[in-house]
């Protein structure tokens, strides 16, 4: 177990120390992790879980363990620490392709790079840099307060007022709501709230904190479906982005916010991609415009420009939630499965899609041949009603493919147990009463998919056998 919590992370018990390992380097003083010699910015908490992983190199350290050195055993939701993780594994593949964290089921993670341990602290570099900080947060606090310190023989004059605008803390209150937006969790929305409206207070002409209310209140009205609160807070999104963010034409995050909520609140595909691509235009680093963009697009079914505008937001920001999974389902309807099981098994250690990237999994498997990594995949779905259905679903077309029909029904049954009380997962239903040869119960689960999915998910490999059928095209046009 590491030798270090939260509250002393500074210093190990020999003192100031250095993990080496690859192309990297992080000290225990700063947690500043440095990628060939360049500064690699992350979150404290992020750090925090590399440092501990890099303490018990080659050693596996449970969840629990983890959450007692980096949160000091507060309670916190379990994705916080699997959105770390995707955070470390995602940031080392883009800046090195190496893979230096393992999963071990049930047990927790273990980081299995080589890794070197260098003191590089002799008392007086200790003392120095506890002065330098000091001074450092002294300015810092000052600062924000709208002062300005010179400081000169270890004395200070007068203080000048400044008359600086605040569009750092705005962009600062942005970045921090960003952070906790990523993990996916309610929680976690409603945390980046509070900072967003920070933002907006601090500097309320910028259109930062409105953008990100907007796609923030559109995420929770997805996770929260026809309920009233969902509603609200779609019509909530729906305010921010077509009222508040008109004020801010010129702005590419505001664009792309708006772009994001005609899209995911209101169907509009024709308004989100004109407004995403001119977020585009305005800045061709707005790595979130290419992802929204590509969704547009993969919803309608076009997916050579689909991908390559996810491949481009991937390059910009590899660490953007969902994005793994996105790229999954093009490569998957483009019958491309190597790509699709790649970038499946990506988005399974992605928090905001793990359980869906299972049930990809299987389904690129199963399209490969690779019959017993397709079951595989789904037995460690996390139980739920609806993700049972799925699971059974999945297992049902998996089997049929194999020649095991007796199984097949056996999953069959399982499903129309469970649908007669939970009228969920169409797709995967109508996909279990086609492996068993029951055209008319497929149809008819599929007629259950409201008009806007319908373009995407006829694309479904699994549905060839039936892509001819005259019910086939009347289901698809409505």
């Amino acid at each position: 177990m590491s030798q270090f919590g939260v509250k002393s992370a500074g210093t190990t018990r020999d003192g100031i120390a250095e993990f080496v390992f690859g192309p990297y380097r992080l000290r225990t003083d700063d947690l500043v992790l440095r990628c060939r010699g360049a500064a690699i910015p992350l979150a404290p908490k992020v750090a925090l879980t590399l440092l501990a992983l890099l303490e018990s190199a080659g050693h596996v350290l449970s969840k629990e363990e983890l959450f007692q050195i980096v949160w000091g055993g507060a309670v916190v939701e379990e994705s916080n620490l699997s959105q770390n993780i995707y955070t470390l594994r995602r940031l080392f593949d883009a800046t090195s392709g190496a893979v230096l964290i393992e999963t071990l089921s049930r047990r927790g993670y273990r980081f299995i790079g080589e890794v070197r341990r260098i003191l590089i602290d002799d008392g007086a570099d200790r003392v120095r840099s506890l002065r330098a900080r000091s001074i450092l947060a002294a300015a810092a606090a000052v600062a924000a307060c709208g002062i300005a310190v010179i400081v000169a023989g270890g004395r200070t004059q007068t203080p000048i007022l400044t008359t600086d605008s605040p569009t750092f803390a705005a962009t600062q209150a942005y970045a921090t709501g960003w952070f906790y937006y990523r993990q996916g969790t309610s929680s976690g929305f409603r945390t980046a709230l509070q900072y967003f409206k920070r933002a907006l207070e601090v500097k309320p002409s910028s259109p930062l904190g409105d953008a990100g209310e907007a796609i923030t209140y559109a995420q929770l009205s997805d996770a929260e479906g026809d309920s009233p609160s969902g509603v609200a807070e779609g019509a909530r999104a729906e305010w921010l982005a077509h009222n508040a963010l008109a004020n801010h034409v010129d702005s590419s995050e505001a664009l792309a916010a708006k772009g994001f909520v005609e899209y995911d609140i209101d169907g509009d595909f024709v308004s989100a991609a004109r407004d995403l691509k001119r977020a585009e235009a305005l800045d061709p680093q707005n790595a979130p415009a290419y992802l929204w963009y590509g969704s547009v697009l993969l919803w309608q079914g076009k997916l050579g420009p689909a991908r390559a505008q996810l491949l481009r937001a991937a390059r910009l920001d590899s660490t953007l939630p969902s994005i793994d999974y996105l790229v999954a389902w093009d490569y998957y309807f483009s019958r491309d499965f190597g790509n699709a099981i790649a970038f499946a098994r990506l988005a399974v250690a992605d928090p905001w899609t793990e359980n869906e990237a299972r049930l990809l999994l299987a389904a690129a498997d199963e399209g490969a041949g690779r019959f017993k990594p397709a079951l595989a995949a789904v037995a460690d779905l996390i139980p739920g009603p609806t993700d049972d259905i799925a699971a059974s679903a999945t297992r049902a077309h998996v089997y049929a493919a194999m020649g095991d029909n007796a199984d097949a029904v056996l999953e069959l049954r399982t499903v129309e147990r469970l649908t007669a009380r939970y009228q969920q997962r169409p797709l995967l239903t109508a996909i279990a009463y086609l492996a068993n040869g029951r055209l008319d119960e497929t149809f008819a689960w599929l007629s259950r998919l409201s008009q806007f999915d319908r373009t995407v998910l006829a694309m479904d490999p699994r549905l060839d056998s039936v892509r001819h059928d005259p019910r086939f095209a009347h289901w698809l046009h409505g």
